[in-house]
C-alpha cells in the first residue's frame, strides 16, 4: 500500500507546472521539431519526490532486513546477508542522491528536470533529462530496451487494419 501512496504522489507532483516548465519543453520542442517528435512524453518532475521514494524503499529494506535477522537469528550467514543488502542499498541511494543533486545543479538559472520516454522504433528508452535554453543538457536513462524492427512493423499494420475496418463500419453506419 505504501508504494502505491508513493507513486500517487509521484504522479500528482508530475502534474503539477508552472508556466516556466512549459516554456522549457516549448523551447525545445520548437528549437529540436525533429528530435522532440521521438519524446513520447516529457514531464516536469520534483526531485523531493524521488528522494522521499528512496527513503520509503530505505525503510522497507531496513524493516525486512532486520526481520529477517530476527526470524532467522539461529541461520548462519542470514545476518551478514541482511546487513551486505542494507549497505547495497544505503550505496545505491547515495549514488542516486548525488545523480539527482547534479540534474538540479545543471538546471539552475532557467533550466528543468523532466522524466521522458524516448522511442524510435527501435530503442526505447526512459529517464530524466535536463532541458536548457532549448537543450537537452543532461540526459540520465533509466532503462533502455531494444525494440524489434520487424514486430514493430506488423503491429502498426494491424493497428492500421484495425482502423481502415473502423472507418470502414462507421462510414457505412452514417
Amino acid at each position: 500500500m505504501k508504494c502505491f501512496f508513493w507513486l500517487f504522489l509521484v504522479v500528482i507532483a508530475s502534474g503539477c507546472s508552472r508556466p516556466s516548465e512549459f516554456k522549457a519543453i516549448t523551447e525545445f520542442r520548437e528549437k529540436h521539431p525533429d528530435d522532440a517528435k521521438l519524446f513520447v512524453h516529457i514531464y516536469p518532475v520534483n526531485l523531493d519526490l524521488f528522494r522521499e521514494m528512496l527513503g520509503g524503499r530505505a525503510l522497507s529494506i531496513q524493516t525486512f532486513a532486520h526481520g529477517l535477522e530476527r526470524e532467522f537469528d539461529k541461520v548462519q550467514g542470514v545476518k551478514e546477508f541482511a546487513e551486505q543488502k542494507e549497505r547495497e542499498d544505503r550505496e545505491d541511494r547515495n549514488t542516486q542522491y548525488k545523480e539527482y543533486q547534479e540534474l538540479e545543479r545543471l538546471s539552475e538559472n532557467g533550466g528543468l528536470v523532466c522524466e521522458y520516454e524516448w522511442n524510435n522504433k527501435e530503442v526505447l528508452e526512459v529517464g530524466l533529462l535536463v532541458l536548457k535554453n532549448g537543450e537537452v543538457i543532461k540526459r540520465d536513462e533509466w532503462t533502455r530496451k531494444i525494440v524489434d524492427p520487424a514486430l514493430v512493423k506488423k503491429i502498426d499494420e494491424h493497428v492500421d487494419e484495425l482502423d481502415r475496418k473502423f472507418r470502414e463500419q462507421t462510414n457505412g453506419n452514417q
